[in-house]
């Protein structure tokens, strides 16, 4: 993800394409890393405009993650809230809400009100 802070989105999509294609080959569906390369992954497609892609993705690892982790574990919520704003971008602006609700709920009772997470939901 450096070369996208250094503003390579081009150099960090296909960088990041490479990592999922080995990881893809080389770790369980489940394995943590894969699921963290493929949302990096998805918010690249996302940043080129790849709408689509990245919702495709995004919901695939929340699904996974949903299927592997508790109900209000850290990574579920983040998978939610990055569906939750493919979703808004892609115009579904219904659901984008529901879901951003479901886990500013969550984060209201883990986290502290001036925490970074619940002051840009």
């Amino acid at each position: 993800m450096t070369l996208k802070a250094l503003g390579d989105l081009w150099g960090a999509l296909t960088l990041t394409k490479q990592v999922h294609a080995v990881w893809s080959r080389t770790l369980a569906p489940e394995h943590p890393a894969l699921l963290g390369v493929r949302m990096n992954l998805a918010g690249l497609l996302k940043d080129h405009g790849d709408l689509g892609g990245a919702r495709r993705i995004f919901e695939e690892v929340l699904a996974v993650r949903s299927r592997i982790l508790p109900a209000e574990h850290p990574d579920l919520m983040i998978a939610r809230m990055n569906l939750a704003v493919a979703l808004r971008e892609c115009g579904d602006l219904q659901a984008a809400r529901e879901m951003e609700e479901e886990v500013c709920e969550v984060w209201s009772r883990w986290l502290p009100t001036e925490h970074p997470y619940l002051m840009m939901a």
